[in-house]
């Protein structure tokens, strides 16, 4: 299916030429989701057309003050992205001369936003403009959808130069402002309100007014440490396979997870609030988990930690035994970053902070 949707890339030029105006020189790649579908029969579903329909309500709204480049590579709803989809985004991005661009947005779906943003932003935040993230909870044409809103934040953001590069999410809750999230800092929407949330609580900045405001929280990078941050990771190919979510749970019974697929190289179990999870019983018990992944060789890494001298005796007994604690850190990006580490065979890099993935705790040294 990628293959085929793949002989679809084409690029489109949207140039608004405005005398005696600088124009804004921006990218967005459109690789389907809700702000690229069209509703058919109350069937909502990817269209290569219907991604037009957002620069066209964007350019009626706001009129041309950007030279909008468009590229297509693919079309897929995000729930259906797989880590080779992931490759033919980094395929897309790899191909790209940025310095060409004042920004580059990416339309994506919101399912598995969280993801491709870790992904992206662990890969990509060294280019030399922002990359920006945006999706829809309706697509574009219904009037209750927030595709204008997003994509309009994405590029006040991109106008205000506010960083020179980095990965990041735009995007508006219902009746909220849009907020601009750093890319490895996103939790999941949830399942209720569909609202998206930054993992730690605070939001890089938000578009209000038309006019982006940074959020200088002691939590944030501020935006020159942004620009002077030089990750070490580079595009690389993604191995399928090699890492899984756990959540702990209570009756979480692990004799019924197979670990013997050779594929398999890491786990990343989500703990309790407190870090803690089960070490008690025969199935039970995650410690005992840990130990069965160890004689094969398999990394077990427990998303998050605190920076806490003063720890649950669970706690104690899961690092003993052997887990891998992750301090201050989302499960999507821990994920994202355990695929990257196994494919370059670099477990160095999981207690890096490569693109402020892990939160400075104010409360103890990282």
């Amino acid at each position: 299916m990628l293959r085929r949707l793949r002989k679809r890339f084409r690029l489109h030029k949207y140039e608004f030429i405005q005398k005696g105006a600088f124009m804004m020189n921006i990218l967005i790649i459109f690789t389907g989701g809700t702000i690229g579908s069209c509703v058919n029969d109350c069937i909502i579903d990817t269209d290569m057309s219907c991604s037009a329909a957002i620069i066209d309500i964007y350019t009626k709204t706001f009129g041309n003050d950007c030279n909008f480049n468009i590229l297509k590579p693919f079309a897929e709803l995000s729930e259906n992205f797989t880590v080779d989809t992931i490759n033919l985004l980094a395929d897309t991005l790899e191909n790209i001369d940025f310095k060409e661009y004042d920004g580059v947005i990416i339309a994506h779906g919101s399912d598995t936003a969280a993801y491709s943003c870790a992904f992206i932003s662990f890969m990509f935040s060294s280019v030399k403009c922002p990359v920006v993230f945006i999706a829809s909870d309706y697509p574009p044409e219904n009037p209750c959808s927030n595709a204008l809103k997003n994509l309009r934040s994405a590029v006040q953001f991109i106008k205000s130069k506010t960083v020179k590069k980095g990965v990041f999410f735009s995007y508006g809750n219902h009746n909220q402002n849009a907020c601009i999230y750093i890319g490895t800092r996103i939790n999941e929407a949830d399942c209720f309100n569909d609202r998206f949330s930054a993992f730690g609580n605070e939001v890089f900045g938000t578009v209000s007014d038309d006019r982006f405001i940074y959020n200088n929280n002691p939590f944030n990078p501020a935006p020159e440490v942004i620009d002077n941050n030089y990750p070490q990771i580079k595009h690389c190919r993604l191995v399928p396979d090699s890492s899984v979510i756990l959540k702990s749970f209570t009756g979480m019974n692990y004799d019924l997870i197979n670990i013997d697929n050779p594929s398999l190289k890491s786990v990343v179990n989500i703990m309790y609030h407190s870090a803690s999870a089960c070490t008690s019983g025969i199935n039970t018990s995650f410690a005992g988990f840990i130990e069965k992944c160890r004689k094969r060789n398999i990394d077990v890494y427990c998303v998050s930690f605190k920076n806490t001298e003063d720890i649950y005796s669970s706690v104690k007994i899961i690092k003993d035994c052997g887990g891998i604690p992750l301090y201050n850190i989302s499960y999507e990006a821990a994920y994202a970053k355990s695929v990257i580490a196994n494919s370059i065979n670099d477990k160095s890099i999981m207690n890096k902070n490569i693109f402020f993935e892990h939160i400075q705790d104010l409360r103890s040294d990282f």
